[in-house]
């Protein structure tokens, strides 16, 4: 979208009240980036505290034996 609208710009084609509005989506696009930065941030975090609870969990689970 902001691509577009800096195309629009950059020909005359847009009026000039607009251009705030260009200026309002940019800061919108790059708050969202932050936002999902920030999601993939926790949601790696999460993992790794899985991860670890897994590991810590492994030796409280009994060894199956092999009565054969």
């Amino acid at each position: 979208m902001r691509d577009f609208l800096e195309d629009v710009d950059r020909h005359g084609a847009m009026p000039r009240r607009f251009k705030p509005l260009t200026g309002q989506l940019g800061r919108i696009g790059d708050r969202a980036a932050d936002v999902n930065a920030g999601l993939d941030g926790l949601e790696f975090r999460l993992l790794r505290l899985e991860a670890e609870a897994l590991l810590l969990a492994l030796p409280s689970v009994p060894l199956a034996r092999d009565d054969s």
